[in-house]
């Protein structure tokens, strides 16, 4: 019944998962994270770590593309934990990608790229090729942003490569359309930082590229959540492409078609901004410093509102630029400090951040440490079952397992597996004439014998009452039985008066070796069956030592022993101490 309830939350959550992808793919991201949401709170009343943890990722992912940013960046690092955790290294490259291209979009840069060439390496050795190619992907993004413009380049190609030949083959769009956009953010910052006109012949072929893709239908996406945002991406970077060539005419229609796309998106982003930017070019192409001016503001503060602190930035810088151009060194002057002023909160965020980073880090390793006490105590737990709490030696359950076990090994391998049965002769009078106390010293001590007795491989356990079983594997009943002479020797050499005086104790033993076929009760029965035999032996020989095997034994003897509740065959040998 557990289990099928479990599997039944199991398929619940991922169903909500899956439909919450979905409806990232529709637009729908409020729809979207509702259900990662739930599959949330589904998760967390299961007390399912696993699955809370793929439900935080996804949550973070629907935060991401929303441009939730600061929720989607705490929530990818909750996630990255419990992966970590539970050891789900494909959840883990998946949660480090939204933490690195939410951490870049907040400015914090040096986590980012942590996450992301973490992200990176974890995909080489351990992912499919496909999150490599996102994990790659995804550091290109980080670069861009973070002005390693070389290093984006390299790791979109990357991307592109490794899109390429996986099975089956991934489109590289999204990589080459991403190869662009880094190439477009250089550009940029050049021309607003250094005032020189880009060399635009790198973008022109990225962007000839990405829309020859376009044009051949393999315009498709790595990861959900972005069919809708690409064709926004494709025409404001065109349109930076035709306006920085002078044509204003096309960059028009480029910025038109971007504002169309982005009328079929259910939520904000900040491709809105990214219009904004590409607009407020298009004004200072043909001069219009008032309209420029207005667009940069609305771009400028709309990423402030999101915490995008990237296009901030260069929003900052391009207003510095538009001040310039027309020669205003005061509000240019203004602009800086604004852009310093930023730098200074993104700074203090990034301290803040890596304080929350470290705190997580302290949770999880006390969570460790945790889970490393609940493992010990399993462990510890786990021995119990396994060990007769008078003895300290194996019980009935462990002895059961292990025979099962070298039974199988014995049939696969052809090795030889025995057993002795011993018990305490007269265990009853003991406890009759000493007491229940001395019975059970009298118990751990032959307990202790055995142990001492046995070899390092073989298995000595208290089977119920007095009766005990040692398991030899590898052995043959002839070997077994000298083992057992010395189990003999050391019960009459022991000082039973130590324990009690006047105390004696004996005990009956009989060896039996397994057969082909034979099942643990088989095994144990036909050594019950020797106990017997050699029991009453030694009735007739006195001290006579003879371990018996089944073999020995006889049809009117099997006979007689159908009836008795213990069928016993048994070798005696008794210690006597201060006589």
């Amino acid at each position: 019944m557990g289990a099928a309830c479990g599997e039944t939350l199991s398929h619940d959550l991922e169903r909500l998962l899956t439909r919450a992808l979905a409806g990232l793919d529709a637009g729908e991201s409020h729809r979207a994270r509702a259900l990662a949401q739930s599959a949330l709170g589904l998760a967390k009343a299961a007390a399912d770590t696993a699955m809370e943890a793929r439900a935080l990722a996804c949550l973070a992912y629907c935060d991401r593309l929303a441009f939730r940013l600061q929720r989607a960046a705490d929530t990818s690092q909750r996630a990255v934990h419990l992966f970590q955790a539970t050891g789900d290294i494909a959840g883990e490259i998946d949660a480090l990608n939204t933490l690195a291209h939410t951490s870049i979009m907040l400015g914090r840069d040096i986590e980012a790229l942590e996450a992301a060439l973490l992200g990176v390496k974890l995909a080489e050795q351990h992912g499919s090729p496909h999150q490599l190619a996102l994990a790659f992907n995804c550091l290109g993004v980080v670069c861009a942003w973070g002005g390693y413009f070389s290093e984006a380049d390299d790791a979109c190609a990357r991307a592109c490569e490794v899109a390429r030949h996986c099975a089956p083959i991934r489109s590289a769009y999204q990589p080459c359309l991403n190869r662009a956009f880094a190439e477009q953010l250089r550009l940029a910052k050049g021309r607003y930082e250094a005032g020189h006109q880009p060399d635009l012949e790198r973008l022109d072929q990225l962007v000839g590229e990405y829309r020859r893709m376009e044009e051949g239908g393999a315009a498709t996406f790595l990861a959900s959540g972005f069919g809708l945002m690409g064709p926004v991406m494709s025409c404001v970077i065109a349109g930076f492409l035709a306006c920085w060539r002078g044509d204003a005419s096309t960059a028009d229609a480029e910025l038109r078609a971007a504002r169309a796309s982005l009328g079929k998106l259910g939520f904000t982003l900040w491709l809105n901004a990214y219009a904004d930017w590409l607009e407020a070019e298009i004004a200072c192409v043909r001069q219009d410093w008032t309209a420029a001016q207005a667009l940069v503001t609305r771009m400028t503060a709309a990423s402030d509102k999101r915490a995008h602190e990237q296009l901030s930035r260069m929003g900052y810088l391009l207003l510095h630029h538009i001040h310039e151009r027309q020669g205003l060194e005061a509000l240019a002057g203004q602009a800086l400090r604004q852009l310093w002023c930023l730098e200074r909160r993104v700074r203090a965020d990034n301290l803040a951040s890596r304080a929350r980073v470290v705190g997580w880090q302290l949770t999880a390793r006390q969570s460790e440490a945790e889970l490393l006490e609940l493992k010990m105590n399993s462990r510890q737990f786990e021995r119990w079952s396994f060990e007769d709490a008078l003895t300290r030696i194996a019980n009935r359950r462990c002895l059961e397992q292990n025979l099962s076990n070298a039974l199988r090994l014995a049939s696969d391998l052809g090795q030889a597996v025995s057993i002795a049965f011993i018990d305490v002769d007269g265990f009853k009078a003991i406890n009759d004439r000493f007491g229940h106390a001395v019975g059970d010293r009298v118990l751990s001590a032959l307990a202790s014998i055995l142990s001492a007795q046995v070899r390092e491989d073989d298995l000595p356990a208290r089977l119920a009452g007095d009766e005990f079983v040692v398991l030899f594997t590898r052995t043959d009943c002839a070997l077994a039985a000298q083992i057992c002479l010395r189990i003999v020797c050391a019960v009459r050499d022991f000082d039973w008066e130590a324990i009690s005086p006047g105390l004696r104790v004996s005990i009956s033993l009989g060896v039996a070796q397994a057969e082909a076929g034979d099942s643990v009760d088989a095994l144990l029965h036909r050594g019950d069956l020797a106990m017997y035999l050699d029991k009453k032996d030694a009735m007739h020989t006195h001290r006579f030592l003879r371990m018996s095997d089944t073999h020995a034994t006889h049809g009117d003897d099997r006979r007689e022993l159908d009836g008795p509740r213990r069928a016993r065959a048994r070798h005696r040998s008794e210690a006597h101490v201060g006589l």
